[in-house]
Formats: structure tokens, sequence, C-alpha cells
């Protein structure tokens, strides 16, 4: 038999830094959360338009013991979207190491009137 994982492997969180893109509601807000109860200290979330939600948000993960959490407005649809994150994440962290980026940003409401060109392009933009 082998010896269970200590705390600080494989999966530990501990220094790590984590972007969920679309992170302040539903299943981005979820996999938020789940970091925070897993040790992480440094949290960046993005919201499309609800900076009340996105608040909630971080205030529940620094709760949970994430030392720095911060929101991004920003709008998946940019082209520049994912550079631009990771710009402002880079600076208003302090760091230069991305550790986990979750892709989860979508449109929710508008998506019943994309036409199919445009599914395909957030489909293929990510």
């Amino acid at each position: 038999m082998s010896a269970p994982p200590s705390s600080d492997a494989p999966w530990s969180l501990n220094g790590k830094t984590a972007i969920v893109t679309g992170g302040s509601r539903g299943i981005g807000e979820a996999i938020s959360i789940h970091l925070a109860r897993k040790g992480l200290p440094k949290l960046a979330i993005t919201y499309a338009s609800n900076i009340e939600a996105a608040e909630e948000t971080l205030k529940r993960c620094q709760e949970l013991g994430v030392e720095l959490a911060i929101a991004i407005k920003a709008d998946a649809l940019d082209p520049q979207f994912g550079p631009k994150t990771i710009a402002e994440v880079v600076k208003r962290v302090d760091t230069t190491v991305i550790d986990i980026l979750v892709n989860n940003a979508v449109l929710t409401n508008t998506a019943k009137t994309l036409p199919i060109k445009d599914i395909t392009l957030i489909i293929e933009k990510g």
C-alpha cells in the first residue's frame, strides 16, 4: 500500500494563483469557492456586469481563507479578453505566474438569440 498523499502533494494550492472567468455566479462561483476551500491564497475572477455578485463571491472566498481576491469586469467576446485579463491579474496580484486558469465565462441570456455563426465563434475562441 502506498502512503496517503501529504497536504502539499500532489494537488496542493499553497502559494498558487488562479483566474476563474465568469467566476461571480453559477458554476464559476462554485469553482471559486471550491478553490478557496482547498486553500488557494490568490484568486481573480471576471464578471460581465454584476459587480455585487462578484463582490459577494470574493467575500465568501476571503472568509474561507483566500488572502488576495480581485474581480475584473471583462467581456469574454472581446478578442483581447485573455491578454487583458492576464495583464491585469499579474499587475494587481503582483505575480508572474498564473497557476490555474478556469475558462468558464460565456454569454447567458442572449445565447437564445445569437446567430449560429456567433455561437461557433464563442466556442472556437473560448
